[in-house]
């Protein structure tokens, strides 16, 4: 815009400003300012827009300059001032939130008007509080009359109003301001963050450190990326405002666009509780991290890097999710310790302090009430992890606890094998006293076998007092502690029985313990015998193989019970076969009775994650006589996983071991709190996923150790009537927990059973094959679909599943991923007896011979009719359920050159092979899928015979076939068939030394250059060819008519026409093409340029030849891009589903802002119950059709019942407002309704996962409000 233009337009903004505000030209926007702690609103900004009928939008860095210029600013202050406490007044007769609104003063509206009395009448005016009104006040402002803005602060801090610096650290004299100006917040300004670099970094980081040491709240502004918001929320920013969040829009506007982005208003509560926070210092070295306490509800809300370090020892991937998983669930010792604790703060005006103990590690906590109002209180915790602190202080002080555990323990001792030495920690011995230090210790622990064990229990303490053993105990058993049982000198006379426990002081280490000693407890309790006795009152009993009745010779089991102790107990014959057991052990496995596991050892029921041990034990016992005293293991039982403390002893009849006996505890019930590998959901009674990941560890680390394997299985339940989803909570209970019965009731006790988060997916892991997991699974498959009704609501349920072998050697780390992909990615899938997702219809009508057989047995799942007619076999012929061997070969065993060894899921094995029954020579390509729940191999093949047959008929240069071997084995020898054509087009041209190989493929009334390969230092041409009108090559056709191809040796030859000056332009001399067909119908071309003299004479036979390959593997490729069309197509909609999402994000520009619409169908049960299921199913069909028109057909995906996402690709953030508006404009016109969420990335680094959660969370927000609107 020229100088004339500039002040033509000064000049019409200074004389119609009274005009613009009077006709409603002056608008008034709004931007939100987003609390950084939780992602709520906090406030907004008005801002103006000028939108004037003949100059179009006028920007803000126009017309305020001038109208400052000519003393008028101060009219479009005023009006907004009006505008914001009048909208204030309708949010709140309306019975909405209302929200406190920013505004700016200029330096003229203290010049020209008194700004406190001004806005002091806007609120009597309009009756709303002072608290909702926030002055913006620039440094410019501040230079006139000081004394003046001084007062005027004073008048509006009595009054309450706060006042906000905007534009911080944009001028000279920043700091100065705030020391002469008492500023409640200062903005930051936006020119820090852009092209934010570590020295940027800094300088926000200073401010905000200062701003909060002088009490000072803090809003940065011009926030465009989720890179920019995660530093602000990190540093301790207490608010955020910029493009990120949404541009400036109309009132009407920002509320929807609010509800998509769900930026939900916080509380008044809220906003005192988090503005308290904002003197904490986020950026502090030590441990910080901030929980909120909503009515007893705790959440983590915050955890700066020191604290995310210490959470990171906890054992959990992800400390912050694992944490608020403990608060959510409330079922864990350590949840209502902690929450008593909190409350213990909230009652006091100082910091206190906890300790803790987890995972054998220990914690000191600080917590520091930030501040309280009613229900709603903050906190900040600092947490250490102190198991290493072993500082001369905190050593003394420990000390003094275990002389307070001598009231239990009779001898404490520290050991340091390290260091060789024993220290007396307390002793009972007359001998020994506190600070006494051994060395030597092995001869030391001799001595004390010799003066206090018996003779016959003395080489076994030393076997288990050696360093060497309890470092194997505690690697064995994960844990921090082991002990055992051991006979001493009563000095009275006689024996009894001591325990003697060793536990680690360094979790996981090797380093000192601490050795303690006390009476075992059942030497401890009154009238043992008849303690005992009662317990086996209960027993179920057996008689041995040899006739030996331990029924009618009870009291060996009560001499050997009495001598140790126990609740469930057993007895086994000296096979290892149970005989007897109490009533106690079969309760706490689940089984109703002894019949059920007697005759049996522990291998065959399958309880334990690693036999070897318990094996061993008893092996040592029946052998040698020895006790086995406090041996822990794992074991399995109600579908969890155990940690007990398993005691064994022999059974004598005169001087023979006749059996063994034994009883056990559990040990994490004893250890109590805070143990993951024991979680269980609330629901179902299964393990939760915690728990089950530390047991599969457990299980995979067995099976790296000892070969013994496991299966892992992955069981989706599905409700296909997704017009009747039980949407109450009381409804989404039962549901949950009649799945969970049925799944409870269809898996054996030896199965560990875990309950996903959305208590409709459950992992199973077993020993059991794989064989007998389906059989449990197709049961359940039939228990499940009789689940008709949820209370009054209609469900149709079937069962998704997918496994994984131990022996197929995927990561611990992997086993889930790999089990949830083989669930959803694979193209052919049946879920229950009657959905499929791939049409065999589709492949019936296919020229390539197709057949699916089952991966483990080699039976028939499927073939298609080609196939069937290429074997001979009429179309009646059932060959489902045979072997296909037996159906394809005619042979009574498995092919010795059977493929499935050789076959992946990532790709296709293209190999050949001669069938004898047909006599023909096959084009294999074999693939591993998954069929009807079961790894399949998908195979399809193109007889080459057909194909060679008359090239070889009319060419007769069978001497040219060992090259075209050549160039076919070397595409077959690629998994993609683009990758296998395009090597084949290399190999051409470096054997006729051409400078291009390329191949053409008809498009309609266009053809297209699909592949190319070019000699080096060439340019690529492929991408220039694309729809080339057919009337382009008409010359190329007319010569495939007449000689078959088409061979230019000199283009000069053909001079003056238009083809010539088509080759000449592309520096083309010399060309050989020859056309590609189907059927006898020409479908493209292959050719070569520029090839050497000598090649040319033989490259027009052999491209005939390759002509017919090229045309097999096209039709190859078009098979597989068919399938995986019908794999990423929803059957209904023909939108593409979710399998298509995660490539097409993966696709998408990762430098570009991408938002991720979420929108579900409202309605779709009541037309489904009112109009039928196909009335519901045109619904759904209109409402894809309309997200498409906006959004185009291949960024439209259908989720699975009337849940859909929509992507779009835009380059500025506020663009994605425009997108929803546009949609739901769609929406309206089409009469549909349809909640919407979104979520947007903004720097190439966000997770679809993440961005997909977030979109949904703000869909079911907007669901909720569209339903109270319609209620009320």
């Amino acid at each position: 815009m020229g100088n004339t233009e500039d002040n033509e337009l000064e000049g019409f903004i200074a004389g119609h400003i009274d005009e613009a505000l009077e006709k409603g030209w002056i608008k008034v926007y709004f931007q939100p300012v987003v609390r950084a702690l939780t992602g709520k609103l906090s406030s907004c900004e008005a801002l103006t827009r000028w939108v004037d009928p003949e100059h179009g939008m006028i920007s803000p860095g126009v017309f305020i300059p001038v109208l400052e210029k000519t003393d008028q600013i101060q009219k479009v202050d005023l009006y907004v001032i009006d505008h914001v406490a009048k909208l204030l007044k309708e949010i709140g007769e309306r019975g909405e939130l209302q929200i406190p609104v920013s505004f700016n003063l200029s330096r003229v509206d203290f010049s020209q008007t008194d700004p406190y009395e001004e806005i002091e009448k806007a609120v009597a005016k309009y009756g709303v509080d002072r608290k909702f009104f926030k002055v913006e006040i620039t440094e410019s402002t501040l230079i006139s009359d000081p004394q003046k803005l001084q007062n005027m602060f004073t008048r509006f801090h009595n009054n309450g109003y706060d006042i906000w610096m905007d534009d911080f650290g944009s001028g000279y004299s920043t700091l100065n301001v705030l020391k002469d100006y008492s500023f409640d917040e200062i903005k930051i300004d936006m020119l820090f963050l852009r092209g934010l670099n570590q020295r940027g970094r800094n300088i926000v980081s200073s401010i905000v450190r200062m701003a909060k040491s002088l009490d000072i709240h803090t809003l940065t502004e011009g926030a465009e990326t989720r890179e920019q918001v995660d530093f602000l929320r990190e540093i301790g920013c207490e608010k955020i405002q910029g493009y990120y969040y949404g541009a400036p829009m109309p009132y009407e506007k920002l509320v929807q666009h609010c509800m998509d982005f769900g930026l939900f208003p916080e509380t008044e509560d809220e906003a005192v509780v988090y503005d308290a926070a904002g003197s904490v210092d986020f950026l502090a070295d030590k441990p910080l991290a901030l929980i909120d306490s909503v009515d007893g509800n705790l959440k983590l809300l915050f955890n700066n890097k020191g604290s995310r370090e210490v959470l990171k020892s906890l054992g959990a991937p992800d400390g912050e999710e694992f944490i608020n998983d403990v608060f959510e669930l409330k079922n864990t010792g350590f949840y209502h310790r902690f929450s008593d604790f909190l409350k213990k703060v909230e009652k006091s005006d100082k910091e206190e302090m906890i300790n803790a103990v987890y995972n054998g590690r220990y914690y000191r906590i600080y917590t520091t009430l930030v501040k309280r109002v009613n229900r709603h209180s903050l906190f900040t915790v600092s947490a250490y992890d102190i198991t290493y602190d072993l500082s001369q202080k905190g050593m003394k002080r420990f000390n003094d606890l275990l002389r307070e555990a001598n009231q239990i323990y009779n001898h404490i001792y520290l050991w340091s094998p390290k260091d060789d030495k024993l220290e007396v920690v307390e002793s009972e011995d007359t001998g020994e006293k506190t600070g006494d230090t051994y060395t030597r210790v092995k001869n030391t622990f001799r001595q004390m076998a010799e003066q206090r064990l018996a003779s016959d229990d003395r080489e076994r303490f030393m076997t288990f007092m050696s360093a060497t053993h309890i470092k194997a105990a505690l690697a064995r058993t994960h844990n921090s502690f082991t002990g055992d049982c051991f006979k001493v000198k009563k000095p009275e006379g006689g024996f009894a029985w001591d325990e003697i426990d060793v536990m680690s002081l360094r979790y996981g280490g090797y380093g000192e313990y601490l050795i303690l000693e006390r009476r075992a407890a059942l030497d401890e309790v009154e009238n043992t015998a008849d303690v005992i006795r009662r317990i086996d009152a209960s027993a179920d009993t057996a008689t041995d193989e040899n006739g030996y009745s331990y029924n009618a010779d009870r009291d060996l089991v009560y001499r050997s019970i009495m001598e140790q102790s126990g609740l469930k107990y057993f007895w086994k014959d000296t096979k290892r076969r149970f005989l007897g057991v109490s009533r106690a052990f079969l309760d706490f496995y689940g089984i109703g009775s002894a019949s059920e596991i007697i005759g049996k050892n522990d291998e065959e029921m399958g309880w334990h994650v690693d036999n070897a041990p318990y094996m061993d034990d008893e092996k040592e016992v029946l052998r040698e006589g020895r006790i086995i005293r406090n041996s822990l293991g794992h074991t399995l039982a109600g579908g969890k996983i155990h940690i007990i403390s398993a005691t064994k002893f022999p059974i004598y009849k005169g001087d023979t071991i006749v059996g063994l006996a034994g009883y056990f505890k559990e040990v994490d019930t004893l250890k109590g709190e805070g143990n993951p590998a024991i979680m269980t959901d609330t629901v179902t009674g299964f393990m939760n996923f915690s728990g089950f990941m530390a047991s599969l560890i457990f299980y995979h680390d067995n099976y790296k150790r000892t070969g013994e394997g496991y299966t892992l299985a992955y069981i989706r339940v599905n409700n296909d009537d997704s017009g009747h989803r039980p949407d109450s909570e009381t409804a989404k209970i039962k549901l949950e927990r009649r799945v969970s019965d049925a799944v409870s009731d269809k898996f054996a006790t030896n199965e560990m059973i875990c309950s996903m988060q959305d208590r409709q997916s459950f992992m199973i892991l077993t020993k059991e094959s794989t064989g007998k997991v389906r059989d449990h699974v197709d049961a359940l498959s039939r228990a499940v679909s009789e689940i008709r009704f949820v209370g009054s609501i209609p469900v149709k349920l079937s069962i998704s599943y997918s496994i994984v072998r131990s022996e197929e050697d995927v990561a611990s780390d992997q086993l889930i991923s790999v089990l949830k992909e083989r669930c959803r990615i694979q193209d052919i899938e049946f879920v229950g007896a009657d959905r499929i997702q791939l049409e065999l219809e589709k492949l019936n009508d296919m020229d390539e011979r197709i057949y699916v057989t089952e991966a483990d047995t080699n039976t028939l799942l499927y073939m298609n009719r080609t196939a069937m007619k290429d074997l001979g076999l009429p179309d009646s012929y059932k060959v489902v359920g045979k072997k296909c061997y037996e159906v394809i070969h005619n042979y009574d065993h498995p092919c010795d050159h059977c493929s499935t060894p050789l076959c992946s899921r990532d790709g296709f094995y293209s190999h050949h092979y001669h069938n004898a029954l047909t006599g023909q020579d096959y084009l294999m390509r074999d693939t591993l899928t998954e069929f009807a729940g079961k790894k399949a191999k998908l195979s399809m093949n193109i007889s080459l015979t057909e194909n060679m047959k008359e090239v070889i008929e009319t060419n007769q240069i069978l001497h040219k076939i060992v090259r075209v071997n050549d160039f076919v084995g070397g595409a077959l020898e690629e998994k993609n068939p683009d990758d296998g054509l395009n090597r084949m087009l290399m190999n051409i041209c470096k054997e006729f030394d051409a400078d291009r190989a390329y191949i053409f493929e008809e498009n309609g009334i266009y053809i297209d250059n699909t592949y190319e390969w070019f000699a080096p230092g060439l340019e690529p041409q492929k991408d220039s060819l694309q729809s080339v009108p057919l009337s382009k090559v008409a010359d190329f056709y007319t010569e495939f008519l007449k000689n078959s191809s088409m061979i230019i040796e000199n283009v000069e030859d053909d001079h003056g026409t238009v083809l010539y000056g088509v080759l000449k332009s592309r520096k083309i001399h010399s060309l050989v093409a020859t056309p590609i067909k189907e059927k006898g119908e020409i479908i493209g071309f292959i050719g070569i340029n520029n090839p050497s003299k000598d090649a040319l004479k033989d490259a027009d036979a052999t491209l005939n030849i390759l002509a017919r390959f090229i045309s097999a593997l096209i039709r190859n490729r078009n098979v597989l891009r068919a399938l995986d069309d019908m794999g990423q197509r929803d059957n209904l909609t023909g939108a593409l589903n979710r399998r298509a999402l995660k490539h097409v994000f993966r696709q998408m520009d990762p430098k570009a802002v991408v938002a991720v619409v979420y929108a579900d169908v409202n309605g779709l049960k009541k037309v489904n119950d009112e109009q039928g299921h196909q009335a519901g199913d045109e619904l759904i069909q209109k409402a894809a059709n309309a997200m498409g028109v906006v959004a185009g057909g291949d960024r439209v995906f259908r989720m699975g019942g009337d849940e859909f996402v929509i992507l779009f690709e835009v380059k500025w953030i506020n663009e994605i407002d425009g997108k929803l508006a546009e949609l739901r404009e769609q929406f309206d016109k089409d009469d549909i309704s349809v909640a919407l969420g979104a979520a947007a990335r903004t720097d190439g680094e966000d997770s679809l996962d993440k961005l997909l959660k977030e979109a949904d969370e703000r869909m079911y927000q907007n669901k909720k409000v569209m339903h109270t609107a319609l209620q009320s």
